[in-house]
């Protein structure tokens, strides 16, 4: 049995981490058994993140790392017919929303002082009250520092929400009519391209990357496409 260790559900979704997401709806995807267990304290991971999984006695940490564990190990193909050219697109799509636009969803969510109690929570609400009063300022702290050295929030909102918004047209011209990132069938890469997108689209908080989104029909029907069948 798979033991996916991630934050807890959020915001109507499997994980509001689009990395833990991208991890549980690749497991729907290959139709794996498995459980889930939550982690309040990343700290306690390994490296310090989630998610991660263990399998047969085995850890494997960082979700692209388990992917890759869990394809070879089980002999998973999602990769159907698509040639190497159209999987490397699909890659480079899936590694500029973990790269890039991933930093302007953090921002939307710790920093921007209108979304933040959204954010907060989901995310702290269900701490004792003690813990409520200083956890949250501690964790938002800490990503604020993140975000920062990372180089992001060094620009102003309008630029940061410029280059959330630039990967969003970025994907919707890659899509274009395809039903999925890269053609009529889901390949590995919508695990991570679905976890991103879902994770602006459908929380409550309108952020500008919300709204971008919904200005974009076939990425709203891409992510309902793939909500509905991996629920």
């Amino acid at each position: 049995m798979i033991t996916l260790f991630q934050y807890r559900p959020a915001f109507g979704l499997p994980n509001a981490s689009p990395f833990c997401m991208k991890v549980e709806v690749f497991l729907k995807m290959a139709k794996l058994e498995y459980k889930t267990k939550v982690i309040n304290d990343p700290s306690k991971a390994p490296n310090a993140k989630l998610p991660y999984i263990c399998e047969d006695n085995e850890t494997i940490a960082d979700s692209a790392f388990i992917l890759r564990h869990l394809t070879y190990k089980h002999s998973i193909d999602l990769n159907g017919d698509y040639s190497p050219q159209q999987l490397a697109i699909g890659d480079a799509v899936a590694k500029m929303l973990e790269e890039h636009y991933y930093w302007s969803l953090t921002y939307s969510r710790w920093i921007d002082e209108r979304f933040w109690p959204t954010t907060k929570k989901a995310f702290f609400g269900n701490l004792p009250l003690p813990l409520q009063l200083f956890i949250p300022s501690v964790a938002k702290g800490k990503v604020k520092s993140q975000i920062f050295q990372q180089g992001t929030s060094r620009h102003n909102e309008t630029k940061i929400y410029q280059l959330g918004i630039d990967d969003i047209n970025t994907v919707d011209t890659i899509l274009h009519d395809n039903d999925f990132i890269i053609g009529s069938e889901p390949c590995v890469h919508d695990a991570t391209v679905y976890a991103f997108l879902a994770n602006a689209l459908y929380p409550e908080a309108d952020t500008p990357l919300k709204q971008h989104i919904k200005k974009k029909p076939k990425l709203v029907a891409y992510c309902d496409r793939m909500r509905t069948r991996y629920k």
